[in-house]
């Protein structure tokens, strides 16, 4: 070991309370850039196989009704490579044990299992067999929740008849790796549920012998390279004959969707949170890093003096840094493999593939060690740059004295007398050492920021939840129709006992059209006056649907490049497809991506009809006996197509988010903590080095450890508090584009933050410093005074 190696030793030792806070910062910013990147491979790896293994579709097409035989010739057709039709219907499970009627999609299946697009993979039990024709196969997470097995018997309400299938198997498909029931988005397994009806069968039950109502197919290569939408366009025209409700391309399906959205976030996160981490580590090193370069100068210059090169001086100074990245990056490592199956576990209960598991990356783990080393460098590379310049006869002699003089807050007499004389060296040393106090004030600003991210997230997803069923929809139960109704529908819903009002809703679904811009939609017919679904903005305000003409969120506007008083063609799927010429009244930013409004009336009248309706949306206020009694009439009901209740759709929605969104929160808490613990303690055992005579001074004067601990505390107090008041607003703007990395055309994820947040932010900030003072104290009560008062020869 040479004369440096043994120097670089003892100097790590005297200073590794403060290279192990740096070391910590780089440690979690290593962890979070492995912890993320490696759950994104993880989910990105699984879904690439499960896709391969299912032959996933390339896009959906939802008809009415079409012949077999006139589908099956499109496959020749520019760009289509493949087409499978199929069967899919929404039904009613009725279990025996369950009194309110379970909702199903019912998605037809070959007799023979074979490679069709969108397939499933049996999980238990068996495919069809030749045994039966009422054979089923039940998604696994849905028949796991309800308990059911491969064979048993269950009973489904199919096109108003109640039919009795036999379960062979449980299957998953990657179609639904993320599954939730209509008007929902998050998935709940015990309240709906996928079957998987022989094909057969199915034609028999709903009458659709040799036609289809749902096409599945692959792109070519070449137009899969361009996104493949004009050769979905172009099917969707030669189907517009047989009605085309939607033409759904793969990146826009809602499970595909939302497992992207939520991989968008983690690759935003997997940068956003190592910079910032990073970043102060960096800014702390360099402070830390010149002060000990400036404490060792004289012995700087006598190397120099006894031959050592620049170069060699330099390279001792940088393995500072070079040991303290690399520290970083082992801590990281083991924080990056917990994190990342900690997540990884959380996502194996929000998506269902065959496989998700926790990998080891070797390139990942490579990347963050390398960024950690360069980090810790960067932060270093300042304060030894200025040592290792000087010339030996100047580094042997002791520096100058800093430059004293009065501060800028001294030209006010009237404020400057107002502090006692610790604000007052508290304020002086603040101000010259300009550096250091921007540092602490933004490593401040950062963790500030963090905490405004995490407590953020929480905040915005329960705004959304509260948005959509505290002001938007405003039921306890919605049933939905198989044909469009009439008004004796809504009437006998309103004479049944525990209703206390119910409203009649109108959907229409068909193409809008404004020049060259076309999108598939709905419009949703209310009735005036309504009270149980009502229009809200994104500020929270209430916008009554116009008399005459259509209310427009402004994405949809924003696709269709329309502005208010525009008009545009809307087409309907249903009844004579008759183009019909409709004004755009109103267009209203909302966290509802497609939603188009018309006043229910003004709806019927256009499509020719009275008084239609697709649903009824009820308020409730049921006994038990009235509940029972009411499920048993909609499972007996042959026009009931689906029952939601609402209650149960924002109590799931609350389960899921919160688990997820609360735990992420917890652990960005932690890294924030560990930003400022970091910076605080730094600049404070610095600050306790520069001022030991000060400080020995308090003591023999009779100061006790505590009034000298003070004078520290009001100082991290004022640096951090003014870091955390600057990175509130950064935190807003970080938490602004992680939610614009949800927003799709289903939803769009608010940015919002309550003043309480901002509140526990502060107090947050407050208990770091209280933390860190604590080690802090102990560093002044470990302090020999004597040793500081005594002169150096």
């Amino acid at each position: 070991m040479t004369v440096l190696d043994r120097k670089r030793m003892r100097d790590l030792l005297r200073a590794r309370g403060m290279l192990l806070a740096v070391a910590a910062i780089v440690a979690t910013g290593t962890g979070s850039f492995i912890g993320m990147l490696a759950t994104f491979n993880n989910l990105d790896d699984a879904r690439a196989a499960y896709y391969a293994e299912c032959r996933m579709a390339d896009f959906w097409i939802d008809l009415k009704k079409a012949p077999v035989t006139e589908v099956r010739k499109l496959a020749t057709l520019p760009g289509i490579s493949e087409l499978r039709d199929r069967m899919t219907f929404p039904a009613i499970l009725d279990l025996p044990d369950v009194p309110q009627p379970i909702n199903m999609l019912i998605v037809s299946m070959p007799r023979e299992q074979g490679p069709v697009i969108n397939n499933i993979l049996v999980r238990e039990g068996t495919y069809f067999t030749e045994n039966r024709r009422n054979e089923a196969i039940l998604s696994d997470q849905f028949a796991e929740a309800r308990g059911i097995h491969p064979g048993d018997t269950i009973h489904l309400i199919l096109d108003g008849q109640r039919k009795a299938v036999y379960v062979t198997g449980l299957a998953i498909s990657s179609e639904f790796v993320y599954f939730a029931p209509p008007g929902s988005i998050v998935n709940d397994p015990k309240s709906y549920g996928i079957v998987f009806l022989k094909r057969d069968y199915m034609e028999d039950v709903f009458g659709f012998d040799g036609a289809c109502n749902n096409l599945v197919g692959t792109l070519t290569p070449e137009a899969r390279a361009d996104g493949g939408q004009e050769a979905i366009d172009g099917l969707a025209h030669e189907l517009s004959d047989f009605g085309v409700f939607s033409a759904t391309p793969l990146k826009n399906q809602f499970s595909n969707l939302t497992l992207t959205s939520e991989m968008g976030g983690l690759q935003s996160m997997a940068t956003m949170m190592p910079a910032l981490f990073l970043a102060v580590a960096a800014m702390v090193l360099n402070v830390l890093m010149t002060r000990i370069a400036q404490q060792q100068r004289t012995i700087v210059g006598t190397l120099k003096a006894l031959g050592y090169s620049n170069r060699l001086i330099f390279t001792h100074y940088i393995q500072f840094g070079i040991t303290v990245g690399f520290a970083g990056g082992l801590g990281g490592w083991a924080i990056g493999w917990w994190m990342s199956g900690y997540m990884t576990h959380m996502y194996q209960t929000v998506f269902e593939f065959p496989s998700l598991a926790n990998t080891f990356y070797p390139g990942i783990m490579a990347a963050a060690m390398l960024i950690s080393v360069i980090f810790a460098i960067l932060g270093t590379l300042h304060g030894v740059k200025t040592v290792a310049r000087l010339n030996p006869a100047e580094a042997m002699r002791m520096p100058a004295p800093p430059a004293g003089g009065a501060v800028f807050l001294e030209r006010f007499p009237r404020l400057w007398k107002k502090f006692d004389f610790r604000w007052q060296m508290i304020l002086r040393g603040v101000l010259r050492n300009r550096i250091r106090t921007l540092i602490s004030i933004l490593a401040a600003a950062l963790g500030a920021s963090i905490v405004v991210v995490a407590m953020g997230l929480v905040d915005s997803m329960n705004k959304m939840i509260s948005f959509q069923f505290d002001k938007i929809v405003k039921s306890d139960f919605t049933l939905s129709f198989r044909d469009e109704a009439g008004g004796d529908a809504e009437l006998e819903v309103r004479r049944m006992p525990g209703v206390l009002h119910a409203e009649a809703v109108f959907h229409v679904p068909g193409t809008f059209e404004q020049g060259s811009h076309w999108k598939k939609g709905v419009i949703t017919g209310l009735p005036s006056g309504g009270t149980l679904t009502v229009p809200h903005s994104a500020n929270g305000e209430a916008v009554p649907v116009p008399p005459v003409g259509l209310l427009m969120t402004r994405r949809m506007a924003d696709q269709l490049q329309l502005n208010e008083g525009d008009l545009l063609r809307f087409t309907p799927v249903r009844g004579l497809r008759t183009p019909h010429e409709v004004r755009v009244v109103k267009i209203i930013s909302s966290m509802l991506g497609m939603a188009v409004y018309a006043d229910y009336t003004y709806l019927n009248h256009l499509m020719g009809e009275s008084d239609a309706l697709s649903e009824i949306q009820m308020k409730t206020a049921f006994t038990p006996a009235e509940l029972n009694t009411f499920y048993r009439r909609l499972k007996e009901s042959p026009r009931i197509q689906a029952v939601h209740s609402i209650r149960e759709q924002k109590a799931a929605i609350t389960r899921q988010f919160q688990a997820s969104m609360q735990g992420m929160a917890v652990m960005l808490v932690i890294f924030a903590a560990v930003i400022f613990f970091g910076s605080i303690l730094n600049g404070s055992l610095i600050a306790l080095a520069e001022r030991n005579r000060e400080i020995a001074t308090f003591r023999v004067l009779g100061y006790t450890p505590m009034d000298v601990g003070t004078i520290f505390l009001r100082e991290n107090l004022l640096l951090n508090l003014i870091g955390t008041v600057v990175g509130m607003p950064l935190g807003y703007l970080l938490l602004y584009g992680m939610c614009s990395q949800f927003a799709n055309d289903a939803f769009i994820f608010p940015t919002y933050v309550r003043g309480v947040t901002w509140i526990n932010t502060f107090v947050l900030a407050f208990l770091f410093v209280l933390g860190a003072q604590l080690v802090v104290r102990r560093s002044i009560l470990k302090m020999d005074w004597g040793e500081a008062l005594s002169m150096k020869e």
